[in-house]
């Protein structure tokens, strides 16, 4: 089980770095609200394909609730981690994401009942310390435009944690990643609804962009982004039920790091000294909260 978990951890990371390496150029062209939603509402399809193959169909009434209430947490990740990459670097906000890992290994250890050892929590402490300094200028000053993007980590936390409590008791993973989509899909939905001046922007948005001669291909790269990440969160339900959650969590930290090189390599991002030395720290206390 461990080998299969890990494995499955691996295989998510790798479809994760793929659908955050392509984010930031998708959300600049089509804004964070409609990217939101058509990525939370596209990997429904590999989540309902998974479903099918599992022949999970039903599940208690207490994972179901828990299920559905991950999700307001799994929309709500979306959204902020999206409305930080309108302005913001790519690597800033996603060096951010390492704050997940961090909290995910934190419940793993705590919640779940594996053990604490110093050099664990000493790592923890070094990867929220780094994302402090990534959130903050030269001078200390806080950029408010990164706080969605570490909110973001925050939330998308939050919600492994509940989903882990889903798929325990469901004893299957399948059903409670696709019922907690669904779920985020309808936050996303009320997010643009009701959110003032959100549709007249997207249609302004979707307006100007069929005139581009780049819209096949951003539309195509969102479709690929929503599919990509829905498998993701699915491969890593495997992991939560293979009972190496911690394990799985430190993991995760892989995505993070090599999306924020992503962002130097292809999108000619630049920190600045101080944001450097944090993303360095965070780095370095993923890597050794990976390998303790």
């Amino acid at each position: 089980m461990i080998i299969q978990g890990t494995a499955a951890a691996i295989t998510a990371v790798f479809f994760w770095i793929i659908s955050n390496g392509i984010s930031k150029k998708v959300v600049k062209a089509f804004g964070a609200p409609l990217i939101a939603l058509a990525v939370i509402l596209l990997g429904i399809i590999p989540m309902s394909v998974s479903v099918v193959l599992t022949g999970m169909y039903s599940m208690p009434l207490y994972s179901t609730a828990m299920a559905a209430a991950s999700g307001v947490f799994l929309g709500l990740g979306f959204i902020l981690m999206y409305m930080s990459l309108r302005t913001e670097q790519l690597a800033n906000a996603s060096a951010l994401g390492e704050i997940q890992p961090a909290a995910l290994v934190l419940f793993g250890l705590l919640v779940l009942g594996e053990q604490v050892t110093r050099i664990q929590l000493l790592s923890m402490a070094a990867i929220f310390v780094g994302a402090f300094l990534i959130i903050t200028y030269e001078k200390f000053r806080i950029n408010k435009y990164l706080i969605p993007a570490a909110l973001a980590s925050v939330s998308w936390a939050v919600y492994w944690m509940m989903m882990s409590y889903a798929i325990s008791s469901a004893h299957g993973f399948s059903l409670p990643v696709l019922v907690s989509r669904i779920v985020s899909v309808g936050l996303a939905l009320a997010f643009v609804f009701f959110r003032k001046g959100t549709m007249k922007d997207m249609r302004n948005r979707l307006h100007a962009m069929r005139k581009s001669s780049a819209f096949g291909a951003l539309a195509a790269l969102v479709i690929f982004m929503g599919l990509v990440d829905g498998i993701g969160d699915s491969v890593f339900g495997i992991t939560v039920i293979s009972k190496v959650f911690a394990i799985g969590g430190a993991m995760t930290a892989l995505s993070p790091m090599v999306v924020s090189f992503l962002g130097f390599l292809f999108y000619k991002e630049r920190l600045s000294r101080l944001q450097f030395v944090g993303l360095g720290i965070m780095v370095a206390g993923a890597v050794v909260l990976g390998t303790v």
